[in-house]
């Protein structure tokens, strides 16, 4: 079955689900939980839907596993031929510069040597005067959010915080 299709269904069969649920709450009490459920899975075809898309998910997980390990193979990869690049371009460089050849024209490029601004080498920090530090900026104050939501669990009020309504968060188990 096509994603879309799995998505379609899902939705159709839950607001099918719904209003069967809606009708039901008009003839069942909160007890009968266990009889409303009975009659979705026998009346919708939620539970084969959910079914489905289960199936998906896990379908899902396979390509994220199979993804992620080659993201890792082409990564190495990457790293390998980067360092084959700057093995390579160092060879040119030697060979430039023992030659003294510069520029050299190609049919396909231009190869010039350059000369760099010398860089630093700081043969000894304890040595370099004061006036050459800098002082690190301090970091600006953070909430701490823990705190407050212990604070507020513990039915403390805290000013211009509040909890969040609670959610929800599927969990799927596999034996």
């Amino acid at each position: 079955m096509m994603k879309t299709d799995i998505e379609g269904e899902i939705r159709q069969e839950t607001i099918l689900a719904q209003r069967l649920v809606e009708q039901l709450a008009e003839v069942l009490t909160e007890d009968e939980a266990e009889l409303r459920c009975d009659m979705v899975q026998g009346e919708t075809g939620l539970v084969e839907a959910i079914a489905r898309t289960l199936e998906a998910i896990e379908e899902c997980e396979v390509m994220e596993d199979g993804i992620a390990a080659r993201i890792e193979v082409l990564s190495a990869r990457k790293r390998r031929v980067l360092q084959r690049h700057e093995l390579l371009a160092g060879l040119i460089e030697q060979a430039l510069m023992a030659t003294g050849i510069s520029p050299l024209r190609l049919p396909t490029a231009t190869l010039s040597l350059a000369r760099r601004a010398p860089g630093l080498v700081l043969e000894s920090e304890a040595e370099i005067p004061s006036a050459f530090w800098v002082l690190p900026e301090q970091p600006a104050p953070r909430l701490d959010k823990k705190a407050i939501l212990a604070a507020l669990n513990a039915g403390q009020a805290v000013p211009g915080a509040a909890l969040a309504e609670p959610t929800y968060s599927l969990t799927i188990r596999r034996k």
